[in-house]
């Protein structure tokens, strides 16, 4: 039985593109809580999610990058698909070696991580 239902209007960070995935694999949905308007961080986001997506693992690729417009304010979501489950933690790795000597740590109060299994009717199987 649903318990809770969160609803969210996001659109693509400026400068980012939708990566449509065209292998099989396992997804992982990012989302950060950040800190001031996104005129302050957008533009660092956009930085970062390039330097995470440029240094993963090849298992690893990055399928899109959004804020809110609508629902939780200061929120953003980054998209991977990954290979296998294994690959997250490469990637989680990899996340943060780079963001502890960046200055998107500043705006960065919060986040969640999720492992998505495409369904087997998804269009992302």
């Amino acid at each position: 039985m649903m318990q809770q239902q969160d609803n969210v209007l996001l659109t693509l960070l400026p400068g980012t593109s939708l990566n449509l995935p065209s292998d099989q694999g396992v997804y992982e949905l990012q989302t950060l809580n950040l800190e001031g308007s996104p005129g302050l961080w957008s533009q660092t986001l956009v930085e970062r999610v390039r330097a995470w997506a440029g240094s993963a693992d090849s298992r690893s690729r990055m399928v899109g990058a959004w804020r809110s417009v609508l629902g939780p304010t200061h929120l953003a979501a980054v998209l991977w698909q990954h290979e296998n489950p294994d690959c997250c933690l490469t990637l989680r790795d990899t996340i943060d070696s780079l963001s502890q000597k960046e200055e998107m740590t500043f705006h960065i109060t919060g986040g969640h991580s999720k492992l998505l299994l495409p369904h087997a009717v998804s269009n992302l199987q």
